[in-house]
C-alpha cells in the first residue's frame, strides 16, 4: 500500500514524549517548591528559559506567573529574600498586564509586611470587583498591621469604607462570591475592620452568614486574646454547629488565663459538650492541671456518642485514671465507643480485666470496618509482646481474605495497621504494602496517603523504591503513571 504506514508504537511513544514534555513545563516548578530545592526554583526561573518556553508551547503567559506567583513568591517569602520577592512580584505583574494575579491575600500581606505598602495598596485598589477589592485590601491591612498597627489604620478605614458603599448583589452566584470575599477579609482582619460586622452579617442569610459568622470568631481566636470582648461576641453568635471546634481553640489559647476563662464560657456560652471541648483544648497546652474546677466536672458515658467523640476528647482522657476511663467505657450507650473507651484503658494500664473487656468490646461489633477499627486498637493498646504479634497475625489473615481491597479494609486503617505490622510483623509487612499497592479497586488515593501517613520508615523506603511498579499499576497510562511516581516519591 502507497503512503505512510501507521505504527501504533511510534505513534504511543510521541504521544508519551508529548505527555513528558507538557508534564516537565506545567510541573517541574511544582515539584521543586514542594521537595523544598529553592535554589535550583528560584535558578530555573531566573537562570533559564522556562518562562519563554512555557509561553511558547502552551501560547501564553498564564502557566508562568502561576510558577511565579504560587512557588516562586511563597518561597522568596520563606527565605525573608525580599529583594528577589519584589523583582518576581514585578515580573508576574509585567507578565499577566493585571493587578488582578497579585490580588491573592497571601501574597498582597507579604508585600505589605516587606514595607512596598504602596504597590500593595495599588495592586489592591486597581481590582475593579469591588468584594475582590475588599478582601484585597484586608489583606494588605493585615501585612501592614504585623508591623506597624498605626500605619493599618489608613488601609482599614478605606476597607470600611468600601464595605460600607457597596451594595450586595441580586444575583444568587455573585451573592455567594461577595461573601466569599468577605469571609476572606473577615480571615484577615475581621476584628480589625471594627464592630460594624453585625450589621453586614444581617444583609445575609442566616445559612449564608454562617461561615462569615465562624471565620470572624476563628479570626479573633487568632489574635490569642481570650479576653477580648469582640471575641465573645463572635463567639456566642457563631453557629452551635461551629462552637465545638472553636471552643477547643478558645482552650488552647486560654492556658494563662484558664479560671477566668472557664468561668466566662460557663456564663456567656453554657453546654456541657461546649465546656468539654473546651477543656480538650486546654488539656492539649497541658492548661488543665492549672483549673481547680476540672475537678468539678465528671465526664459520663453519654458524652461519647461514637468512636471520633473518643478520638476528639482524647487528651482529656489521657489525664483520667484507667479506673475512670473503665467507668466511662461501661457507662457509654455506644459499642463503637466502648471498644475505643476500652482501648484507652488498656492503654493506659494493662490488667487481665482490661485485655478482656477490650476484647469483649471488639467482639460486640457487627460492622467489619467498625470491628476492624476497634481490633487493631486493641492491638495498639497491649504492650509489644510475641501474644500482640499473634493477634496482629490474626487481624492481618482477616484482611488477606478480602485481598486488602479498599472496599473491605479502609485506606485510613491499612495505613494503621502497616504500622502496627512493621513493628510486630516485620518480616511481612513489606509484603503486605504489596498486597495494599496491589489490591482489587487500589489506585493513586491510595497510596498517595500511605505515602503522606505512614510512620514506618523502613515501608516508606519501600514505597519510594517500588513507586514506579506500584505506579504502574493502577496509572491508566505512562504519562499518569510517570505524574503518580513523581508525587509519590515528593510525597513520601
Amino acid at each position: 500500500m502507497n503512503g505512510l504506514a501507521f505504527d501504533p508504537e511510534e505513534e504511543e511513544s510521541a504521544d508519551t514524549s508529548d505527555f513528558l514534555a507538557d508534564y516537565s513545563l506545567r510541573h517541574v516548578a511544582d515539584h521543586l517548591a514542594a521537595a523544598g530545592d529553592r535554589a535550583r526554583l528560584f535558578d530555573l526561573l531566573e537562570s533559564t528559559d522556562h518562562l519563554a518556553r512555557q509561553a511558547e508551547r502552551f501560547q501564553g503567559f498564564e502557566l508562568g506567573v502561576a510558577d511565579l506567583l504560587d512557588r516562586a513568591l511563597p518561597a522568596a517569602l520563606a527565605e525573608a529574600d525580599w529583594p528577589r520577592f519584589l523583582r518576581f512580584a514585578a515580573t508576574a505583574l509585567h507578565l499577566s498586564g493585571l493587578a488582578h494575579g497579585l490580588a491573592e491575600p497571601e501574597l498582597l500581606s507579604a508585600i505589605a509586611r516587606s514595607g512596598r505598602t504602596d504597590l500593595a495598596e495599588d495592586a489592591a485598589q486597581r481590582l475593579p470587583d469591588p468584594w475582590l477589592r475588599i478582601e484585597a485590601l484586608a489583606a494588605v491591612a493585615r501585612g501592614v498591621g504585623t508591623v506597624d498597627a498605626r500605619a493599618a489604620e489608613p488601609i482599614l478605614s478605606i476597607l470600611r469604607q468600601t464595605i460600607e458603599g457597596t451594595p450586595l448583589p441580586r444575583r444568587e452566584a455573585a451573592r455567594r462570591l461577595a461573601l466569599d470575599h468577605l469571609v476572606g477579609a473577615a480571615r484577615n482582619a475581621g476584628p480589625e475592620i471594627g464592630e460594624r460586622w453585625s450589621v453586614w452579617i444581617r444583609a445575609f442569610r442566616p445559612s449564608e452568614a454562617r461561615a462569615l459568622r465562624r471565620e470572624l470568631a476563628e479570626a479573633w481566636l487568632a489574635r490569642g486574646d481570650p479576653a477580648a470582648e469582640g471575641l465573645w461576641r463572635a463567639f456566642s453568635s457563631a453557629d452551635g454547629g461551629d462552637r465545638p471546634a472553636l471552643a477547643r481553640k478558645l482552650g488552647e489559647i486560654s492556658a494563662g488565663r484558664a479560671p477566668d476563662t472557664h468561668s466566662r464560657l460557663r456564663r456567656e456560652v453554657p453546654g456541657r459538650a461546649i465546656e468539654i471541648d473546651f477543656l480538650v483544648g486546654l488539656a492539649r497546652t497541658g492548661g488543665v492541671s492549672t483549673l481547680p474546677t476540672v475537678r468539678h466536672l465528671t465526664l459520663e458515658g453519654p458524652d461519647f456518642s461514637d468512636i471520633s467523640r473518643v478520638d476528639e476528647v482524647r487528651p482529656l482522657l489521657d489525664l483520667l485514671p484507667a479506673a475512670e476511663i473503665d467507668r466511662l467505657a461501661g457507662e457509654t450507650p455506644s459499642r463503637e465507643a466502648r471498644a475505643a473507651l476500652a482501648a484507652v484503658a488498656l492503654a493506659r494500664e494493662a490488667t487481665e480485666a482490661r485485655i478482656a473487656a477490650a476484647r469483649d468490646a471488639v467482639d460486640r461489633l457487627e460492622d467489619p470496618a467498625d470491628r476492624l477499627d476497634a481490633a487493631l486498637r486493641f492491638v495498639a493498646a497491649r504492650p509489644a509482646s510475641p501474644e500482640r504479634s499473634r493477634q496482629l497475625a490474626a487481624v492481618a489473615g482477616w484482611m488477606e481474605e478480602g485481598r486488602f481491597a479498599p472496599s473491605v479494609v479502609p485506606p485510613v486503617l491499612m495505613r494503621r495497621f502497616l504500622d502496627l505490622a512493621a513493628i510486630d510483623l516485620p518480616l511481612r509487612a513489606e509484603d503486605f504494602l504489596d498486597g495494599a499497592a496491589f489490591a482489587p479497586g487500589a489506585g493513586a488515593e491510595e497510596l498517595l496517603l500511605f505515602a503522606r501517613e505512614l510512620a514506618a520508615e523502613p515501608l516508606l523506603e519501600r514505597l519510594i523504591d517500588q513507586a514506579e511498579t506500584y505506579a504502574n499499576a493502577v496509572a491508566p497510562h505512562a504519562g499518569a503513571s510517570f505524574a503518580l511516581r513523581t508525587e509519590i516519591r515528593i510525597e513520601a
